[in-house]
C-alpha cells in the first residue's frame, strides 16, 4: 500500500485510541516520519517525529539525557514538548488506560545520534516506536542514512475485535474500506 505523502492517516483505531501517521517517500519506498495518538474522540494526546536535523548532531553536543533523534510533544499537556528522557524511576507519564515510557536504545546510532524509542501500553494494543536510519545508505553515502531516518513500529493488538483503521484492513481483522482499495498498488 501506498499512504498519501506527508497526509496524516488513521492505520489504527480502538476504544482508547486512534495512531495516525504520516509518511515520505524515498526512491520506490514510503516511511512513516510522523505519528500522532489521539483519544477515541480525536481529543489530541502526543506527537513523535523524527528530528530533521539528525544528520548534523554531535554525540558530544547532546546531554546525556536529552533526545537526539525524536521529537516528542505531550499535547495532553498543552502541547508541551518532552526534551529530557525521563529517568526509569521517575513518575509514569499516563493519560486513560494509557501508560508512556520513553528509552535510549543501548549502542544503537544513527550517524553519531543515539536511537530512541517509546513504548505506549493500553488495554487494547501495546505500540513500540523507535528511530531508525535511513536503509541502504553505506561509505560515502552514510550521511544520507540519517538524512533519511524515519519512524518503525511494532503493534502487539490486544483487542481484534474492536479495532478499525488502515493496518486492520490490510491484516484481514476489517474489509477494505474504499480509502484503503485506493492505496492498494500492484507490486511489479
Amino acid at each position: 500500500f501506498w499512504l498519501p505523502e506527508g497526509e496524516l492517516v488513521q492505520l489504527l483505531g480502538t476504544g482508547e485510541m486512534r495512531l495516525m501517521g504520516s509518511a515520505f517517500n524515498q526512491g520506490s519506498e514510503q516511511y512513516i516520519n510522523r505519528l500522532v495518538l489521539t483519544g477515541p474522540s480525536g481529543e489530541d494526546i502526543l506527537r513523535v517525529a523524527v528530528r530533521s536535523d539528525i544528520e548534523h548532531i554531535k554525540r558530544e553536543q547532546v546531554p546525556a539525557d536529552h533526545f537526539s533523534t525524536l521529537n516528542i510533544t505531550l499535547d495532553w499537556l498543552g502541547g508541551m514538548p518532552l526534551k529530557v528522557i525521563p529517568s526509569p524511576d521517575s513518575y509514569a507519564y499516563t493519560w486513560g488506560n494509557m501508560v508512556f515510557a520513553f528509552m535510549r536504545v543501548p549502542e544503537f546510532y544513527i550517524g553519531e545520534a543515539q536511537v530512541e524509542m517509546m513504548v505506549i501500553e493500553g488495554s487494547s494494543a501495546r505500540i513500540v516506536i523507535m528511530s531508525v536510519a535511513g536503509p541502504g545508505f553505506e561509505g560515502e553515502q552514510a550521511h544520507l542514512a540519517a538524512r533519511h531516518a524515519h519512524l518503525d513500529f511494532v503493534l502487539h493488538l490486544k483487542e481484534k475485535a474492536t479495532c478499525e483503521g488502515i493496518l486492520p484492513e490490510l491484516w484481514g481483522l476489517r474489509p477494505f474500506s474504499n480509502e484503503t482499495l485506493a492505496m492498494l498498488v500492484e507490486t511489479h
